[in-house]
């Protein structure tokens, strides 16, 4: 074995080793993002199933019900399409995908923002874990090939 191989297979080596961050916050950014996916699966099809009743006893908010009725509809989609734009972005990601991460940050961009307009002190937390994991995933941006 020549000595351009064996440093071509510790090079090999470091970077895979180097990975493991990404694997252990992929894990966290999975357990968030489905909890978050199924939370609104469950909003989205209670409020599918049961339009009518809903719609009947929001009487006395400031929006019409049909209005709340879509708007919460919406809410929910974005916040399923984001989710499963996460998770893929963080699964190419330990793929060593560089994609991955443009993925996931697009998907959490889009999320961050539609909280923000929305704002509540619920939904500016959310925020900032997202920018958080934006975070901690670009410190490993090098890492990940083309």
């Amino acid at each position: 074995m020549s000595s351009d191989e064996i440093l071509e297979e510790s090079v090999e080596y470091v970077n895979k080793k180097g990975m493991g961050g990404v694997k252990s916050i992929a894990v966290f950014t999975y357990i968030g993002k489905l909890l978050l996916f199924l939370a609104a699966t469950g909003v989205f099809v209670t409020i599918f199933i049961s339009e009518d009743y809903m719609v009947n006893k929001v009487k006395d908010a400031d929006i019409s019900s049909d209005q709340w009725v879509l708007e919460t509809k919406i809410y929910c989609l974005i916040i399923m399409l984001t989710s499963i734009g996460a998770i893929v972005g963080a699964r190419k990601m330990t793929k060593r995908k560089r994609q991955g991460f443009f993925l996931h940050a697009a998907s959490n961009i889009v999320f961050i923002a539609f909280l923000l307009y929305n704002a509540n002190i619920a939904e500016f937390i959310l925020a900032g874990v997202s920018v958080l994991f934006i975070l901690l995933y670009l410190r490993y941006l090098k890492r990940l090939d083309q």
